[in-house]
């Protein structure tokens, strides 16, 4: 019989590690540097991104960027219609059940009278005169 025997690697395989640093900026997680066999987390507080970088099997690095989406419920169209109305109205000056009239801020004006108008020419009367020979015109013109 043989013994038992335990066959031992003589070196365990490599351990993924995940590395997390916190960062100011995108930029900042680009350029650093990390280590082959580990992925890295950069956490940006300030915009509340979350950013990965590790190496792919080319050697090149890979960076992804994660963000927190908040979806909005689906506004009713009708709603929205109406929110926009009210705003124009309330710019305008406010929603009032009354008509506008026509004339409002303008002075009526007043029939002028006929005295004042010039007189009509009587039938079969000549016009007076503009104080242009009846003959003017470009004599250039004439042939």
């Amino acid at each position: 019989m043989y013994p038992y025997q335990q066959q031992w690697l003589p070196f365990p395989p490599p351990q993924p590690q995940l590395n997390s640093r916190f960062v100011t900026n995108i930029e900042e997680a680009k350029a650093s540097m990390i280590d082959a066999v580990s992925t890295n987390l950069f956490v940006d507080t300030s915009t509340g991104k979350i950013y990965l970088k590790k190496l792919n099997n080319n050697g090149q690095a890979d960076f992804f960027v994660y963000a927190i989406e908040e979806q909005k419920p689906p506004k009713d169209p009708l709603e929205e219609i109406n929110t926009r109305l009210t705003k124009i109205e309330n710019f305008i000056g406010g929603l009032n059940d009354k008509s506008v009239s026509n004339d409002v801020g303008y002075a009526k004006s007043e029939p002028v009278p006929y005295s004042t108008v010039a007189k009509p020419n009587e039938p079969n009367d000549e016009a007076k005169s503009t104080g242009f020979p009846k003959d003017a015109g470009n004599g250039w013109r004439k042939k």
